[in-house]
């Protein structure tokens, strides 16, 4: 199996690791601070959610009521709009779809004790396969709190975005999980097989915006 992508400060790095295995783990893109209060702003941002009418538990997407998802951020609080800009995303962004792309989801993701894991697949499955070479989709994730493989940290098999398709329905793969410090963003080619983690820490929670 092609190692997995490990943290690192160095952007270069980022960029080998996407080019390797399909993911690249920069670091410290937020300061402490920073993280914190777009944390804070995240969680209160739930009840927001609840009282629009838009639940924040129970998706399709995922095998139980445990995983916490909040979906229409952009409505919710400008920092996340903001986010969506911060140069330093959207040079990866630039870097594997070109200049001219669209943002087509701003949401977050909340692994809670308990949470089982999700199904495997990637986040171009939606396109007709034989993919092409390049990548059709990729993913910012900002990682808010230091996410491990026992709070529910994603799941992916590194160098799978060499594949033309994506998983099979509920297919079943050895995946490795993801070590990231809170304030490093995680980009993903689109192409790659991944999956949010199981969380089985007894009161760790694990929180990530996906813009």
């Amino acid at each position: 199996m092609i190692a997995a992508a490990t943290p690192t400060s160095d952007p270069d790095r980022v960029r080998q690791d996407l080019d390797r295995c399909g993911m690249g783990i920069l670091r410290d893109v937020l300061t402490p601070q920073e993280t914190a209060d777009v944390r804070k702003r995240l969680f209160d941002s739930i009840a927001s959610s609840e009282e629009d009418d838009v639940p924040t538990d129970g998706s399709a997407f995922d095998p139980d009521e445990r995983n916490i998802r909040v979906w229409h951020l952009l409505n919710l609080d400008p920092v996340f709009a903001e986010l969506t800009r911060h140069p330093t995303a959207l040079e990866f962004v630039e870097r594997l779809l070109g200049p001219d792309f669209l943002l087509s989801n701003c949401s977050a993701n909340i692994t809670r004790p308990g949470n089982q894991r999700m199904e495997l697949h990637a986040d171009q499955g939606y396109v007709v396969p034989p993919w092409p070479a390049q990548p059709l989709a990729c993913a910012i994730c900002w990682v808010l709190d230091d996410m491990t493989e026992e709070n529910g940290g994603t799941r992916y098999i590194p160098g799978s975005h060499s594949n033309t398709h994506g998983p099979a329905p509920q297919q079943v793969c050895d995946t490795v999980g993801v070590e990231a410090p809170a304030g490093s963003i995680m980009v993903t080619d689109g192409r790659l097989w991944h999956q949010t983690g199981a969380n089985t820490s007894r009161d760790s929670m694990r929180a990530v915006l996906l813009p």
